[in-house]
């Protein structure tokens, strides 16, 4: 019986190669950019149920966005999980990786997604300091990049923290359908359910599907996620397993 090798053997790929290869971000942003274009195009045939195609997508827009971020955070995690071992390694972040659970970086991004920067504390600067590969940096220098780092990640943060329940609820089981809120009185709404502990063991509850959760904030803060992959690769390029 033929053993199984593993995907590094498969690919004929070094740590170093599987970790710096964007590839799989680059789709996943990729395919955010391409659901918005098709949601124009829908919205300008102006078909008679425009309104519920058009919600359709922009939660699809959403769930790509919510999955684009988590890997943003775990990425972060295991960058500075790496940055604070004496012997820095693509190893130590590959298996961060593949053993991470999505509570760590949820958890982190509650907790820097409301202070200002001058509030962010010393634990949470310490950590985009490692994450970030700016360590070695005189103390101006790491302050400028951090600052500018959260400014950027508490705004992609806040737009994931807005859907994160219903993009679970999504991912664990499709508890989720289009429908038409009588509050709010919006037909463009997504309701969903998620698990409680309550004498029903669930709850129902709702998000808006409007044009400008894609447009002000979907489209800008994916292209804000983008440029934090780059800045965290870029900066830890001479990582190596040697």
């Amino acid at each position: 019986m033929a053993i199984k090798k593993d995907i590094r053997t498969q690919l004929n790929f070094t740590d170093d190669e599987l970790l710096y290869d964007k590839n799989s971000i680059n789709i996943l942003h990729e395919n955010i950019e391409l659901l918005e274009e098709l949601r124009k195009q829908i919205k300008k045939h102006n078909p008679k149920d425009v309104e519920r195609r058009n919600g359709m997508l922009i939660f699809d827009l959403v769930t790509k966005y919510c999955q684009n971020c988590e890997t943003l955070g775990a990425m972060i995690n295991a960058f500075e999980e790496s940055n604070r071992h004496k012997s820095p390694s693509s190893t130590i972040v590959l298996k961060y990786l593949k053993d991470y659970k999505v509570y760590q970086v949820t958890n982190f991004f509650k907790q820097i997604s409301s202070p200002n920067y001058r509030d962010l504390s010393d634990e949470h600067k310490e950590k985009l300091i490692y994450a970030f590969g700016c360590q070695k940096l005189d103390k101006n220098k790491k302050n400028e990049i951090v600052h500018y780092i959260f400014d950027l990640l508490k705004e992609i943060v806040g737009v994931y923290i807005f859907f994160v329940r219903s993009y679970n609820a999504y991912k664990h089981g499709h508890r989720v359908w289009y429908g038409y809120d009588l509050l709010t009185e919006k037909g463009n709404s997504l309701v969903y359910i998620e698990k409680q502990n309550t004498p029903h063991n669930y709850k129902m509850d709702y998000v808006p599907l409007d044009d400008n959760i894609s447009t002000d904030y979907i489209i800008p803060h994916s292209k804000d996620c983008q440029t934090l992959f780059d800045l965290i690769l870029r900066n830890n390029k001479s990582m190596s397993t040697s």
